[in-house]
């Protein structure tokens, strides 16, 4: 009986030291409006579906790369879209512009400083103008003025 314990519990440290070590990726940041979960990234077609026909549309050729750059400018949020010449578009950026929706954590424009680190954690940058919050392939980025956020904008990194 002894050994078979000895043997287990060697099993176990062996399996823990030889365990690769856990990824320190960032999540993917994301922006809620209606229920859904915008990332950068997205199907925009998916996203737009699911947010209804309450929006206008503006288009341009994009400056970035071949295709059209599109802004979706819903009550209280804007949907920018990348549609290359060729495959499906997708969400390039996610901007709230005004109070009237928070993201899930609840930060919402009109927060304070301290709302924001308290409901994100500690910014990954931070000044006087902006708190910025990097994830896997994006970036939420709080604008500021006077310690309140005025702005609040998911984008590629």
């Amino acid at each position: 009986m002894k050994r078979i314990i000895v043997v287990l519990m060697l099993s176990l440290v062996l399996l823990c030291a030889c365990a690769p070590p856990l990824p320190n990726e960032p999540a993917p940041l994301s922006l809620s409006y209606r229920g859904l979960e915008l990332t950068v990234g997205m199907a925009a077609d998916d996203a737009i579906a699911q947010l209804g026909d309450d929006y206008t549309v503006t288009e341009a050729e994009s400056c970035a790369g071949q295709g059209m750059d599109r802004m979706y400018t819903y009550p209280s949020l804007r949907l920018y879209v990348f549609a290359p010449m060729s495959g499906a578009a997708v969400v390039s950026s996610v901007s709230y512009i005004d109070d009237g929706v928070q993201s899930a954590q609840g930060v919402r424009i009109g927060c304070s400083v301290q709302d924001v680190i308290a409901a994100m954690g500690q910014a990954d940058e931070e000044s006087d103008t902006r708190l910025i919050y990097r994830g896997e392939g994006s970036v939420l980025t709080f604008g500021l003025r006077d310690g309140v956020v005025v702005s609040v904008v998911l984008s590629g990194e």
